[in-house]
């Protein structure tokens, strides 16, 4: 199993920036993973013992489930990467994206996708790592460089080779692991 921090994408909208707009919407964070699959100690509770979930311990992951929506009966149409990630941010099956599905691609304008809709209506809207794919414009379907948090979320991408050469370097490692949660707590909020 790839450990799921190395290849995360997160896409963390915000809401806007008035209390009146935080109190009508909710914060939306939406949490993706390459090859994760079913792999958090929450899926115990759903499938029951004997699975993988029985050793495994994500109580921070937990913790965000059971507060929001865990997708436990979800399916994409195409298990690879800018296929299955045109279908997140499009809502369509893959072949209805177009270039959008391919590697390198060309995402289609007319083909609303779901953050720059939510930012349409008033959100605040960030990624950190990948989200589509190195196709163009570089600003769809998700807001580009102008929604990047790679700042902050350079090294929480890569958060277990980080947090080795961390303790490797002397820091402990509740340290080292905090460490990388402040940097991107405070490089997150830099456009808001």
């Amino acid at each position: 199993m790839r450990v799921f921090l190395y290849s995360i994408i997160t896409v963390s909208l915000l809401s806007a920036f008035s209390a009146q707009a935080s109190e009508q919407r909710p914060n939306i964070v939406f949490c993706f993973a390459d090859d994760w699959g079913r792999h958090a100690s929450i899926f115990a509770q759903i499938d029951g013992p004997g699975t993988v979930n029985d050793v495994i311990s994500t109580p921070h992951f937990d913790a965000l489930a059971s507060e929001g929506v865990l997708f436990n009966n979800a399916f994409v149409s195409s298990p690879s990467c800018t296929p299955c990630r045109s279908s997140l941010l499009s809502g369509q099956h893959f072949w209805r994206t177009g270039m959008g599905s391919i590697l390198m691609g060309e995402w289609d304008n007319s083909i609303p996708s779901y953050p720059l809709e939510l930012e349409k209506h008033g959100y605040h809207i960030g990624f950190s790592y990948k989200v589509w794919g190195p196709g163009a414009p570089k600003d769809a379907p998700h807001g580009g460089g102008r929604a990047r948090y790679m700042k902050a979320g350079k090294n929480f991408n890569g958060f277990s080779q980080a947090v080795t050469k961390s303790v490797r370097k002397g820091m402990a490692v509740e340290d080292a692991k905090n460490s990388l949660l402040e940097n991107v707590i405070k490089g997150s909020f830099r456009n808001v």
